[in-house]
């Protein structure tokens, strides 16, 4: 497959594109050739069944191992002092066992690959070899290549060795000639983490190639055919973030990336569509993760694309940034929104009107009454308002504890308007009985409303229901509605903190008449928990995990916190990045770095990506606890696994590493610490923040050599 010179495949011609026929769409050029044909038919033969089958069923330990597997393990373990002997001891591994080679599972000739990759690296710059890294790799990989083992991640690797060497039309043709393999050829796309897929830095690789490669060719012009060739008809290439902080990484020259970013940037831009399914989905995800910069920031860039044709913004969109811009509580970002879209004269429909008033509703200000009361009216002056218009404004109102105006806004609405009567309008009026203490007719009304086929309940219904029983001390009422919650009977709600919050005070409440012990607590909420997922009920793992972090913070109720992570891991319930960073927080602030590193393992066992937030939280525990020797045992971990994982941007240290580890070695003047932490920051091109700038003054002051770059960010 890698076989003979790339440099003939465009020799004669002025670009690639023109050469091999792309810029005419031929996809048999493009996803096959003869060489990746052969080996297509070739691998599809292959059992991909894993070979380390147990023998004895009761003893776990007790397994065959595929020899080829096991010798190779052996090579990466050896010492070697030439690149020579090395190779020559895998190549005479393939060959000695070829037919072990074609029932080694993808795992593990994925697995032994890449360490295979990192031991050639690392002795390169053990024995500080001047030869380009990726000559260096073609043995390793043609050896892999025509054992038809080779796999996505170790392709990508040596393509990335070649952009690092600057060979950028070589490496877009040696992608381009293998498409067809990759495409037709499951297992060397295989990953054992189903949240991480390799098809997607693949596609980066090839973005990033044939971008370089306009460089070679004196392009200035990107061909949009070929973006999709890369990408498929149906998927959207990377965005000019994506690229430039993967390209930087691989530390492209500054004059090359000048000169492509620029091209990308008005490629992307011209092909931005604001009302697309996929932008939109980007503003909801943005919002629901909880990423509020990127989510401003995401809609500023928007709306500038459009600054010159406003009115192609759909009504609709400026209503779903709105909702998501309500959503994350940027109630002040959703009025601007709306007065864009006033002075830009796009359409103000009712959907608009709606989420204008919701952001009033929340606002802080002076005279805020007068502001909402002339909202509604305009609102019914120039549109006639829906169910969730009258919604809003009644939430508003009981908020503002005009129950009176609620009362007969509700009869109105009863008896003069019943088709807006709906589930929202049917919430409001739940809450509103709630909100006047009328609790007993609030739970027989939504026992009624709840027998409907069409009612929806809300997450905030029910909390502000189920919270009113348990303050009113009626826990029969309580337990009947967390009971109909296990059971899935809302199926259109999930959990939340407020939910999970006031179930553990309902247990509390519950063991304290029954005189149980917090052991009885723990079990009964590890059977919730269990029957929750057993009845499918949406389980939002991050909003329990923040409940237990807030139990760790509360020393009366650390036991009852760390009990709840437990029953987690127990059934099997997978925590995602942001709840593993949180309880990492917990125990580093407490100094407890044993329970800290712990979970840190268990988040990589479970198939997290250790990003910068992640492993941050253990160096922000030593930065509080000082510990020279683990820190930098730690901090080899980490290497190892960018290392391994070198597609994986989340894994690049940011202001936060360095400002830990800094002021770390400052703390217990360590001064070869800090010396080498400095190194780090000065090859990491990170942005320095407010606070890493003032500590190397600070150094710098103190007599610390600072590096020539990171003295001008100072």
């Amino acid at each position: 497959m890698l076989s003979g010179s790339t440099r003939n495949v465009c020799s004669g011609s002025k670009t690639l594109l023109k050469s091999s026929g792309i810029s005419n769409l031929s996809f048999q050029r493009f996803q096959s050739t003869q060489s990746t044909q052969t080996i297509t038919e070739t691998i599809q033969s292959i059992d991909e069944k894993p070979v380390e089958k147990r023998n004895n069923r009761n003893n776990r330990h007790n397994y065959t191992v595929n020899p080829l597997i096991e010798k190779l393990d052996n090579i990466n373990k050896t010492k070697y002092t030439e690149f020579y002997p090395m190779f020559e001891e895998i190549q005479n591994a393939f060959e000695t066992y070829q037919s072990d080679a074609r029932r080694t599972s993808p795992r593990g000739l994925n697995r032994i690959g890449n360490l295979l990759l990192t031991k050639i690296i690392n002795l390169k710059k053990e024995k500080k070899i001047n030869a380009p890294t990726s000559t260096l790799l073609k043995d390793l990989i043609q050896i892999l290549s025509d054992s038809k083992t080779l796999h996505v991640s170790h392709f990508n690797r040596f393509i990335e060795s070649l952009l690092i060497d600057g060979r950028y039309m070589e490496a877009l043709t040696l992608w381009v000639n293998n498409a067809g393999y990759f495409k037709d050829t499951p297992s060397a796309m295989f990953t054992a983490n189903p949240k991480f897929n390799p098809e997607n830095d693949y596609h980066l690789t090839g973005l990033s190639t044939y971008l370089l490669s306009l460089i070679e060719n004196n392009e200035n012009k990107i061909d949009n055919e070929f973006i999709k060739l890369i990408y498929g008809e149906n998927k959207k290439s990377d965005s000019l973030y994506n690229l430039s902080n993967y390209l930087r990484k691989l530390n492209i020259p500054e004059n090359d990336l000048n000169f492509i970013l620029p091209l990308y940037k008005e490629f992307k831009e011209k092909s931005f569509d604001i009302n697309s399914e996929e932008s939109l989905k980007g503003i909801r995800i943005a919002s629901v993760d909880g990423k509020i910069v990127y989510l401003e920031e995401t809609i500023n860039k928007n709306l500038k694309l459009y600054e010159n044709k406003p009115l192609e913004i759909k009504p609709s969109t400026i209503a779903y940034y709105m909702k998501y811009l309500n959503h994350s509580k940027l109630y002040s970002k959703c009025i601007e929104i709306w007065k864009f879209s006033s002075k830009n004269k796009i359409e103000i429909n009712i959907e608009i009107w709606n989420q204008l008033l919701f952001a009033f509703s929340f606002l802080k200000i002076d005279n805020l009454s007068n502001k909402i009361e002339s909202i509604w009216k305009i609102l019914n002056n120039s549109l006639i308002p829906n169910s969730e218009s009258y919604s809003i404004y009644i939430q508003y109102l009981i908020k503002a504890n005009q129950n009176d105006k609620v009362k007969l806004i509700i009869n109105d609405l009863r008896n003069n308007k019943p088709e807006l009567f709906d589930s929202n309008l049917k919430c409001s009026l739940i809450q509103f009985l709630c909100k006047t203490k009328k609790i007993d007719e609030s739970f027989e009304l939504f026992n009624i409303y709840s027998n409907e086929e069409n009612f929806k309940l809300n997450i905030e219904t029910f909390n502000i229901l189920f919270t009113s029983l348990i303050n009113e001390s009626k826990l029969i009422e309580a337990n009947e509605l967390l009971n109909n919650l296990i059971n899935n009977k809302y199926n259109e709600i999930s959990p939340d903190i407020a939910t999970w919050t006031k179930i553990i005070d309902l247990l509390m409440k519950n063991a304290k008449i029954s005189n149980l012990s917090r052991n009885s607590i723990i079990e009964k909420l590890s059977i919730i928990i269990e029957d929750m997922i057993k009845q499918n009920v949406k389980f939002n793992t991050a909003t329990l995990s923040v409940v237990a972090t807030n139990l760790f913070k509360n020393y009366k109720t650390q036991d009852l916190g760390l009990q709840i992570l437990k029953i987690m891991d127990n059934v099997g319930v997978k925590l995602n990045d942001v709840a593993y960073s949180n309880i990492l927080t917990s125990f580093t602030n407490k100094g407890d770095l044993t329970n800290a590193l712990y979970y840190f393992d268990k988040a990589l066992i479970n198939g997290i990506k250790p990003g910068a937030m992640l492993y941050n939280s253990i160096l922000k525990g030593y930065s509080l606890n000082p510990n020279i020797t683990e820190t930098l045992k730690f901090l080899d971990r980490i290497e190892k696994i960018q290392l391994e994982n070198p597609n994986n941007l989340k894994l690049l240290p940011n202001k936060y590493t360095f400002f830990y580890l800094l002021t770390q070695g400052i703390s217990v003047k360590d001064d070869n610490f800090v010396k080498v932490i400095l190194e780090k920051l000065n090859n990491s091109n990170c942005d320095l923040g407010t606070e890493l700038p003032k500590i190397l003054q600070s150094l710098k002051e103190s007599g610390y050599e600072i590096p020539s770059p990171l003295i001008n960010k100072i």
